[in-house]
């Protein structure tokens, strides 16, 4: 390799290390609290309809939790997630089961709204930490490719199959015919 290459590769690899940290972390982070308005003007629109107090304690633990992702969200990152759940007190007493407490005193139908936002809020929360980890994407899209090939030889194996017993079940029908047609012509010579 001449010199003229190694300048292009350590051009290259400024302009794309700039861009990854100046361009895709803001838009990250941008992206993750755009998420986050949606959920909490999904949330406050159930109290503005009735559907929930504004005093209930699951209505306040998910405003707050928003609230707090949105204004920490350049701050989360794996190394974050990874030391407040090591440092978590016991699981049996903590906030998320605390909610999901409250959450069982109201109608069925509440229920299954805040557990579809807490669900859109761990779904954002997720893919904000597998973006911004080049070692959990690799992982990721290795899981993903790994079902997409599994996926594709079992429908592979699925189409084969299919096509076994369609022609074992034609082959079924012609011997099943000329049996009958054997049946009937050995029936009809048949003296009575």
């Amino acid at each position: 390799m001449n010199m003229v290459n190694w300048i292009e590769a350590l051009v290259g690899s400024i302009c794309f290390w700039l861009s990854l940290s100046i361009c895709w972390r803001g838009y990250r982070v941008d992206m993750f609290r755009h998420r986050l308005f949606g959920v909490r003007e999904k949330l406050m629109l159930m109290v503005a309809d009735g559907r929930l107090d504004s005093e209930d304690i699951s209505y306040s633990f998910l405003r707050m939790a928003i609230n707090g992702m949105i204004h920490k969200a350049e701050h989360f990152n794996l190394l974050t997630l990874v030391f407040f759940t090591a440092a978590d007190g016991p699981p049996f007493d903590t906030p998320i089961n605390r909610w999901k407490d409250a959450t069982k005193k109201l109608p069925s139908e509440t229920q299954n709204e805040l557990n579809a936002l807490q669900a859109d809020i761990s779904q954002a929360f997720g893919i904000y930490l597998i973006s911004g980890s080049v070692i959990m994407m690799g992982v990721v899209s290795f899981i993903m490719l790994k079902q997409l090939f599994e996926s594709a030889f079992k429908t592979r194996i699925h189409v084969r199959v299919a096509v076994e017993l369609a022609a074992e079940s034609a082959r079924f029908r012609r011997y099943e015919n000329a049996a009958y047609k054997t049946a009937a012509f050995d029936c009809a010579l048949a003296p009575a």
